[in-house]
């Protein structure tokens, strides 16, 4: 699923710059966006939730914070799942080798923002949930423009360091310690998001 090339440039600008975006095939996002629409057919995508890092357990309260809806991807559940996981285990041996870190295994979810909704700023390591070294997001909304909203901003302390509109087959890995949110949008917004961990 990645180039060589491509994952040594990654690794670089990862290092650099806390962050690195890169592009995956067509034919595996369209896997994917069809897998996670007929999840949503099924009624099996569920709201979201917060680690007690975000200082409420409260589930209203949470949905101040974050407000969309996941499925956490498993090999097992279906063959479309298992190639992507099988992929991002390579992306895993890359930062594990580049970055002298023992990370041992990732997870992830598919993520439905309906229209309006959003994540506020957080980060994905906190004292809580310290084993979260890398993050990444994939985007699977196709025909996407500015005029949509929906940008992932990463911050570095209250400046925007960074914006990304959620373009079909982008990927934005970083380090789980920066922060970031996800802006509304005014359509529905589809992804899949993740952690490399140790």
């Amino acid at each position: 699923m990645f180039r060589t090339n491509d994952l040594e440039q990654l690794m670089q600008k990862v290092d650099e710059a806390g962050f690195g975006t890169i592009s995956l095939p067509p034919e595996v996002c369209l896997s994917l966006l069809a897998r996670l629409k007929d999840l949503e057919q099924q009624g099996l995508l569920k709201s979201a939730t917060i680690t007690k890092s975000t200082d409420t357990s409260n589930n209203d309260q949470a949905k101040t914070i974050r407000n969309d809806y996941t499925y956490w991807l498993e090999k097992d559940h279906h063959p479309t799942e298992k190639n992507l996981l099988e992929g991002l285990d390579q992306l895993l041996l890359a930062l594990k080798n580049y970055f002298r870190i023992s990370l041992s295994h990732l997870e992830c979810h598919f993520a439905l923002y309906p229209k309006g909704h959003f994540y506020k700023k957080h980060i994905d390591q906190t004292a809580e949930n310290n084993k979260r070294f890398f993050s990444f997001v994939i985007y699977l909304n196709q025909n996407w423009n500015e005029s949509l909203g929906g940008k992932l901003v990463v911050f570095e302390g209250e400046q925007k360091i960074f914006e990304m509109l959620p373009h079909f087959g982008q990927m934005i890995v970083f380090r789980s310690d920066i922060p970031h949110e996800v802006e509304p949008s005014l359509s529905e917004r589809r992804s899949i998001a993740g952690w490399f961990r140790v």
